[in-house]
């Protein structure tokens, strides 16, 4: 087993912890379609590209201390495609690119397996709390990190994503654009109009501009 599952089975790894326990905001970001290019169960790490200016906008993140926090639903894990090892390598090679390309840096990774469909019982679930809409994942990323949740954004390709910041009480969602944005706008306009602060753009690049320092 994995040193980075915790006892619920939920990949939960911290990469970098700030000098001090100051609570600071957090870009919460999904990872396929958000951070790389969306190619269907993401595993091989030869496949990964980055979607232009992510990297920019994470490295915009660091230097505003922002903690940066990559929240990812993995079912390919729970339905059997692939198996930890393929998302560790998978990963690497993304903060790899992230570093190369901008200098990023990820603060934290957190992968959720569960799968309605998941052939093995023990990753079986039909709405697991930690699966985004679900905010799971965003309260284990605050219990290890000194991060201000009403300050943080979420960002994703999937109104799910915003779902998941909105029930964890982030300040807004941003919705990137990675070819689901028809059905995904619509959906993303219902949060809007329930209150929720959210934004449509084509990618991260959008938010480059928008850090203000973690007061």
């Amino acid at each position: 087993m994995s040193p980075h599952l915790d006892s619920e089975g939920i990949w939960r790894e911290v990469l970098r912890r700030p000098a001090t326990a100051k609570p600071r905001p957090a870009l919460f970001l999904d990872r396929d379609g958000t951070i790389n290019v969306e190619i269907g169960y993401l595993h091989e790490p030869a496949k990964a590209v980055l979607v232009p200016g992510a990297a920019a906008a994470i490295a915009a993140a660091n230097r505003a201390d922002w903690l940066v926090v990559v929240i990812t639903n993995q079912g390919g894990v729970g339905r059997g495609y692939y198996g930890w090892e393929a998302f560790r390598d998978t990963q690497r090679r993304i903060e790899a690119m992230l570093a190369d390309d901008a200098g990023a840096k990820v603060d934290m990774v957190l992968a959720c397996p569960f799968h309605p469909e998941a052939p093995e019982p023990a990753l079986r679930h039909k709405d697991h709390y930690a699966r985004k809409p679900h905010p799971g994942m965003l309260f284990k990323a605050a219990a290890d990190l000194p991060i201000d949740l009403a300050r943080s954004i979420v960002a994703g390709d999937r109104a799910s994503d915003l779902m998941a910041g909105r029930a964890a009480g982030c300040e807004q969602g941003v919705l990137v654009d990675s070819g689901f944005q028809a059905a995904e706008r619509k959906a993303a306009e219902a949060l809007a109009r329930e209150g929720y602060r959210v934004r449509v753009a084509p990618d991260l690049s959008a938010l480059t501009p928008g850090f203000g320092a973690a007061k």
